[in-house]
């Protein structure tokens, strides 16, 4: 019986561009806010919250509650091993 290809093999033989994300959330990034699962949304500028938690942040007022919903997109990025995003004040 022949041996399963390994995945570094089945990636070589994959068409150029396959695993690239479709065109429609090529521009969307992840919300840094409080969320219990991850929220993509299209950024207008170099916005690192979703429309709903800036105005979350924009209603309470408190600066403690908008570092705390910058914080946790940091806080899941470098639990998944990557940098820390860029962090807007």
């Amino acid at each position: 019986m022949p041996q399963a290809p390994t995945f570094a093999e089945q990636r070589a033989s994959m068409p150029q561009g396959a695993g690239a994300a479709p065109s429609r959330v090529a521009g969307m990034r992840e919300c840094a806010g409080d969320h219990v699962q991850p929220r993509l949304f299209r950024p207008e500028a170099d916005e690192i919250l979703c429309r709903e938690c800036c105005r979350a942040s924009a209603d309470t007022g408190d600066p403690a509650v908008a570092a705390a919903l910058r914080g946790a997109g940091a806080v899941r990025a470098a639990l998944r091993g990557g940098g820390a995003p860029a962090v807007r004040g």
